[in-house]
Order: C-alpha cells, then structure tokens, then sequence
C-alpha cells in the first residue's frame, strides 16, 4: 500500500448499484474530487494506479474507464498513451465479463501525479457541470442490464485501437470511451450512441493512417531501392 493511502473506500459501490438520481454522474465525481484532494494534502504521499482504483472503487468500471480514458490525452513521458490504453484494454475486458478490477503488478504499481491528477479531476468536475445540463437519464435500456457488456465490448475495440502509437489516432477512441462512460454513469443511452458513432469515426480514421504510414513506408522504400 502506498504511503497515505488508507484501506479500501468502503462506500465504494459498482456501477449497476448506483439508482438513477437527478444528477448521478456530478454526485459520484465529486465525491471522487474530495478524496483526492484529501490524499493530495498529506505529505510525500505516493500514488499508484492501483491507489487510483482502490479510491474509485474495484467495481466502478464505467468510471475508472472514465478517468483513465481522460488521463491518456494529458502528456506524459514514452510509452504513456500506450500505457493507458492497455490499461483501458484490459479494464473494458472486466467491464464487459463484470470482473472486480485487479491491475497487473506492472501496471498497478506505476505512479501517478497526484496534484496533477487532482486539477485534471477539477477540470472533469467544471466538465460534468456542463454535461449534466445537456445530459440526462433516457433511453436507459441502452445503458443497462445487457446493454453494459455490448458497450464493454465496444471499448475493448476502443482500447486495442489505442495500443498502436500512431500519432492522433488514440484522441476519438478516447473520446468515445468517456462517452460511454459517462453515458452509463448518468444513465444516458442517447449519449451512449454518441459514443458508439464517435467510436467508429476513431477507427475508421485508425485504419486510414494505418493505410497511410504502409503507403508512404512503400513510397520510402519504392524511392531508395529504385524499383
């Protein structure tokens, strides 16, 4: 456990218990602002991404999913957007199979910029503000019951499209993956087709610049060889 972490969140509760109030996903955000800010004013305090779930909560998938899918667009050092996308790969894949998560030791144990972490939470705090008065509960047979593993699924995609480090083509994967996320959270299934269309655009923008980088790797190639 990391210095300053305390045990598991016991209010902690999965995305199906959570009732579908007025405004849910402002609810569930700020009380995951609060505790972050909490942690952040502790001295020397050192924050994993297995800290990061434990506060989330091992069963809140749409918002871990949420969360991490925002992180992958903040710079980060080599690697970072590959990183993220397999942890947002393999937490689709608990989502989709309603798995408790659990992060490989590799991955789990990697540190996190807690104060940054804490203004990005405070940008997704003003950001949900904005969503909630567009965003509502509707058509939530689409955000439900056995529409979630569909949406897991679909993430999965998502995340496999973001293990490729091609320059721009993890930005609407990402995208979509925070559409559903918060299309489940508030309970929204019209933002969740949002993010399904969102989604398809990334891939189908995926496979253009894979066709692009093979043509101009051939052009290169076609150049040097004369042939």
């Amino acid at each position: 456990m990391s210095a300053g972490r305390a045990a598991a969140t016991p209010g902690s509760v999965t995305d199906a218990d959570r009732p579908p109030t007025d405004d849910p996903l402002a609810a569930v955000v700020g009380t995951l602002v609060g505790e972050l800010v909490a942690l952040a004013e502790k001295p020397d305090t050192k924050f994993t991404c297995n800290d990061l779930v434990e506060v989330i909560g091992p069963r809140s998938h749409s918002l871990s999913l949420l969360v991490f899918a925002l992180l992958s667009q903040v710079p980060g050092p080599p690697g970072w957007n590959v990183l993220l996308g397999l942890l947002i790969f393999g937490l689709a894949i608990l989502w989709t199979f309603d798995r408790p998560i659990h992060l490989w030791d590799v991955v789990g144990r990697r540190r996190l910029p807690l104060k940054g972490l804490v203004k990005l939470m405070g940008g997704l705090k003003w950001l949900v503000g904005h969503v909630t008065r567009l965003s509502s509960p509707r058509l939530t047979a689409l955000t439900n019951g056995k529409a979630v593993p569909l949406l897991g699924a679909f993430s999965i995609v998502m995340g496999t499209v973001m293990l490729f480090p091609i320059p721009f083509t993890n930005m609407l994967p990402a995208f979509a993956v925070a559409l559903l996320s918060i299309a489940v959270l508030n309970h929204d299934g019209a933002l969740a087709i949002l993010g399904v269309v969102v989604g398809v655009i990334g891939v189908v923008f995926f496979v253009w610049a894979v066709l692009l980088v093979v043509a101009l790797l051939y052009a290169v190639d076609v150049a040097l060889t004369g042939d």
